[in-house]
């Protein structure tokens, strides 16, 4: 139900669905480190030490669970990075090659525009002005 509701709101108002989602894990959050104080309270008040000993192995699970999380986000960061990386390569590339042509061929563009300006039927090129749509 709440994931239907997030994804309606998602589609009719993101800026409330980012604040939403925000509100969201912050209260997942919270309950996670409430359960974990209430664990680490438990086993440090026990005595029986079997009950001790299992509330440290789930308190180790816990742990576990929450760096298995982070390195999965960095994880995920880290492939998102390396594909932007990427892209922005084969950018910079395709600039690079332009740039390249342009300076092979600057002379050639300098004379082709010259000529062209410079005959009397040449009439300049009409620009948008800035209130004008595109």
């Amino acid at each position: 139900e709440e994931r239907l509701r997030l994804k309606e709101l998602e589609a009719k108002d993101p800026k409330e669905f980012r604040k939403a989602i925000r509100e969201h894990f912050r209260k997942k959050r919270e309950q996670e480190r409430k359960k974990f104080e209430d664990l680490r309270k438990k086993y440090l008040n026990e005595t029986d030490p079997e009950k001790k000993a299992a509330a440290k192995e789930e308190i180790r699970a816990t742990i576990a669970r929450k760096i298995e999380w982070h390195i999965r986000i960095a994880r995920g960061q880290g492939e998102r990075n390396e594909k932007h990386l990427k892209a922005l390569q084969e950018r910079q590339k395709k600039l690079n090659a332009h740039l390249e042509k342009l300076n092979k061929e600057k002379d050639a563009i300098l004379e082709k525009t010259l000529t062209e300006v410079l005959d009397p039927a040449y009439t300049p090129p009409v620009r948008n002005k800035p209130d004008q749509a595109r």
